[in-house]
């Protein structure tokens, strides 16, 4: 049984190395819309794209699952849970800023319809039993 924190002597990194950077992969993958209809392909064919065995795959599915980017059923498939979109916490920026892509943002406060108005103070008569 070989240790997975240290390299192994073929200059290969250990598993979990590999499988944290499949998933670096398949998360900027995710999130740019390369699997925008929703599914992944299967752990075959993803091993095969990104030149990673099957357990390597499975390592890096469940780290992302962790983080809530993906849903895995079994003999369903692996799902996107959600398109993500870049926070942009890099900048500074206001509400109307950060949704500029978003189309136009407008600021409206709905108010109560307007009614009859108060009569002045002082002039209302006091309920009864009250001071």
């Amino acid at each position: 049984m070989h240790d997975e924190e240290f390299p192994r002597p073929g200059g290969t990194p250990p598993r979990a190395e590999r499988a944290r950077r499949v998933a670096d992969t398949l998360r900027q993958q995710i999130t740019s819309g390369v699997y925008a209809q929703g599914m992944l392909p299967d752990e075959r064919r993803l091993g095969h794209a990104l030149g990673a065995t099957r357990n390597v795959i499975r390592e890096s599915l469940a780290l992302l699952a962790d983080e809530g980017l993906i849903i895995r059923r079994r003999g369903v498939g692996t799902r996107v849970v959600t398109a993500k979109y870049g926070h942009g916490l890099e900048r500074l920026t206001g509400l109307a800023e950060t949704l500029v892509d978003h189309g136009t943002v407008t600021n409206e406060v709905g108010g109560a319809r307007a009614g009859p108005p108060a009569p002045p103070a002082g002039t209302q008569p006091r309920p009864r039993g009250v001071l």
